[in-house]
């Protein structure tokens, strides 16, 4: 992760209650990597460019606090986790989330309302390239590895009931988008959009008006 504006000696600092706690769990962290950027360099290395696109597919899921708060939920929360990683096969990163309301403020904005209760932003990754020897692989192929992956990744779905996904990391089938990327403010999303874009002149496939 990145610690913008801190030292080397500020990083270990803050890190040193994990690793202790991953220790007292029987989890020994014994590997630690870590590098100084001035900011500057970071920002001229990137040039305002992002990073070339890769080739894999990659599903996602905001899990709210309430995962956490109820034992049982963490228990089948944590099991559907391993479940993606040890039988699936698949690679999971999650990104700690508090975006509450009091500490983001705006609360009428267009963001997902489901980000306001996360704690988690969750994506499994296949990594398994749908392109071969520069060709893709023929549909019914293509179409069995995702379905693969969205079998687990739904199983994440069933246990956070009116949460969603953040659109920019999520499957570009996700099922019921409306919901997942929107929430709520869909309906006023999409009398927005009709009332500003009634020619339809801007347009993406999971945005406010597509269907």
């Amino acid at each position: 992760f990145i610690l913008p504006g801190q030292t080397l000696e500020d990083a270990t600092a803050f890190l040193e209650p994990f690793f202790s706690t991953m220790t007292q769990l029987g989890i020994p962290l014994t590997q630690s990597n870590t590098t100084t950027i001035i900011s500057s360099a970071y920002n001229a290395r990137r040039d305002g460019e992002g990073g070339p696109l890769g080739q894999i597919r990659f599903s996602s899921r905001l899990f709210p606090r309430t995962n956490w708060a109820d034992p049982a939920l963490f228990n089948a929360t944590v099991q559907s986790i391993r479940a993606t990683v040890e039988d699936g096969g698949y690679r999971v990163t999650g990104d700690a989330y508090a975006p509450t309301e009091e500490v983001a403020g705006f609360p009428n904005d267009a963001v997902n309302p489901a980000f306001r209760e996360t704690l988690m932003h969750a994506v499994a990754f296949d990594s398994a390239s749908p392109v071969k020897d520069g060709r893709v692989l023929p549909v019914k192929v293509v179409n069995a590895a995702h379905a693969r992956l969205d079998s687990f990744v739904a199983a994440w779905r069933k246990l956070t009931p009116g949460s969603g996904a953040y659109m920019n990391e999520a499957d570009v089938q996700e099922p019921e988008w409306q919901q997942s990327f929107f929430g709520d403010h869909y309906p006023r999303l999409l009398h927005i959009k009709r009332q500003r874009d009634p020619w339809g002149v801007f347009w993406a496939p999971t945005t406010p008006g597509s269907e």
